[in-house]
């Protein structure tokens, strides 16, 4: 489970400022498939950080961390043997040669995404034994209207969060991708009314 934040200033479970906790309107649901969210250990404690939410709404997800020295990766469990890779072809290097985004013809074994910054996720994409040779999936284009804590940099830009829900809905999912939707949404309309931002 994704390790809880224990101080007074922070709900240790969505990380808001207690008056803004979004954790009693959170609901739990089940993907069709398992989820793997290998998250970059510099994230784990971030607000910004929407990997971790999607282990606390699907009841089979998990987030497994990369990167911390002297602590190994389970490369197996991180990525069963016929997952697939949701990670943007749009977001390689010139130079790589990932392979073409499709579609399943059956459920994968499970959905294998990689959480940081696009730095982050291009070098885990690499370092990790097998994840290069990972099918990669074509997601649907991002929700139009979505609220968002910034800006993305490319149109196929998307947290976690919606990449996996994104993921789902293109397996057919869309009970578990709406959840995921609903999670973020919450969450980042907390995080604006917290910082007394506006959405309009």
């Amino acid at each position: 489970m994704t390790g809880q934040i224990q101080t007074a200033a922070r709900c240790g479970r969505c990380y808001l400022q207690p008056p803004f906790c979004i954790c009693p309107a959170l609901l739990r649901g089940r993907a069709a498939v398992p989820v793997r969210v290998i998250r970059h250990f510099r994230e784990r404690g971030k607000l910004s950080n929407s990997g971790r939410l999607v282990e606390l709404v699907l009841d089979n997800a998990q987030v497994i961390d990369f990167g911390e020295r002297d602590v190994a990766l389970d490369a197996a469990a991180a990525a069963p043997p016929g997952s697939w890779l949701v990670f943007p072809a749009g977001s390689a290097d010139a130079t790589d040669a990932p392979p073409a985004p499709q579609q399943p013809r059956e459920a994968p074994a499970a959905l294998v995404l990689l959480d940081g910054t696009w730095g982050q996720a291009r070098r885990m994409s690499h370092r990790i034994p097998g994840l290069a040779a990972l099918p990669r999936l074509a997601l649907p284009p991002p929700h139009p209207g979505v609220v968002r804590l910034r800006r993305p940099h490319q149109p196929w830009a998307v947290s976690t969060i919606e990449a996996t829900a994104l993921a789902l809905e293109a397996i057919g999912d869309r009970e578990a991708s709406e959840l995921l939707h609903r999670t973020w949404d919450l969450l980042v309309r907390a995080v604006w009314t917290q910082s007394g931002r506006s959405l309009s």
